[in-house]
């Protein structure tokens, strides 16, 4: 049976940080240090996916107290566990888990401006994986530290409008990065 797993971050970076490592490419995870520092805060949730308590994949989250938005940071099934239907069953799941917030939001890498081919063809993968769990896309996108991404949304318990969402991404975004790295790197364009 399919079960996320809450996990404090000594047993992220025992059982899962070199797999995070692989999977993501060193632009698109945060550093060691600085999930520490949000770790310290009570900011980052990271949840193990486990299937008979066999490690299949994990889940990382930021969230601020007050806020009913939960920022979907980092999502991977290992592998050699891919297309099996595991991340379909733990998104159903984490809407169970996770019925306190009113939206997960995240953000998937602007289509179509991928550096290749593969690249490209990996975005809209994602793309449609998130769109056939109910994610949908916001009016605008947003160019975070370099890279433009479309933000994307989960109503789990309301809806909040598109401006809510916004407001509740930023003040994440500032509490992890500072208001004046924000300010810096962070713009929305709208589309």
């Amino acid at each position: 049976m399919l079960e996320l797993r809450k996990i404090d971050l000594k047993e992220f970076k025992k059982d899962i940080y070199n797999d995070y490592r692989l999977l993501f490419p060193k632009n698109e995870r945060k550093s060691y240090r600085i999930l520490k520092y949000i770790s310290k805060q009570n900011i980052l949730k990271i949840y193990k996916i486990e299937e008979d308590r066999n490690y299949v994949g994990f889940m990382i989250f930021n969230s601020i107290e007050g806020s009913n938005l939960l920022l979907f940071d980092y999502f991977a099934i290992k592998p050699e566990y891919q297309n099996m239907g595991y991340g379909n069953k733990a998104v159903a799941l984490l809407k169970e888990v996770m019925n306190n917030y009113s939206c997960i939001y995240g953000e998937v890498e602007k289509l179509g401006l991928g550096g290749n081919l593969e690249e490209n063809y990996i975005r809209e993968k994602r793309m449609r994986f998130y769109k056939n769990l109910g994610f949908y896309k916001l009016k605008y996108d947003l160019k975070l530290y370099g890279v433009i991404y479309t933000p994307i949304c989960l109503n789990l318990n309301g809806k909040l409008s598109d401006e809510e969402i916004l407001d509740g991404a930023f003040k994440i975004y500032n509490t992890i990065f500072g208001k004046r790295s924000v300010r810096k790197n962070c713009k929305i364009i709208m589309k």
